[in-house]
């Protein structure tokens, strides 16, 4: 499978997140998410996780043609801290194949306090 590199993202500490994308199988076949298993985490440069699946909600918006949707709410962003970020998200497939299929850069600028 092909892991892609998302185009750096910028959001605001206390604003609700939302990035889309679509994954991508071999070459340029989009990876059917039907019941796949997705893990995602932001990490800090020092690779400490700061928000995983657990405090993000992961929506397949479109399972056959691989379409994500992450959201992070403003309660969970206004806990994160000005600065850059790196994300990655892992996909294990209905066969059991786990790959990482998504990473990139993610600033957090501050918002209104």
């Amino acid at each position: 499978m092909t892991t892609a590199h998302h185009r750096i993202v910028s959001f605001y500490i206390g604003d609700d997140w939302v990035m889309t994308g679509t994954l991508f199988g071999n070459g340029s076949d989009n990876l059917d998410l039907t019941n796949a298993v997705i893990d995602w985490e932001m990490k800090d440069l020092n690779d400490a996780v700061i928000l995983d699946k657990t405090k993000a909600t992961i929506t397949v918006v479109d399972p056959v043609l691989g379409k994500i949707m992450i959201t992070v709410d403003e309660a969970t962003s206004a806990s994160v801290v000005a600065g850059a970020y790196r994300d990655v998200l892992r996909v294990t497939d209905a066969s059991g194949f786990t790959d990482t299929l998504w990473v990139g850069s993610i600033v957090v600028k501050s918002g209104i306090v």
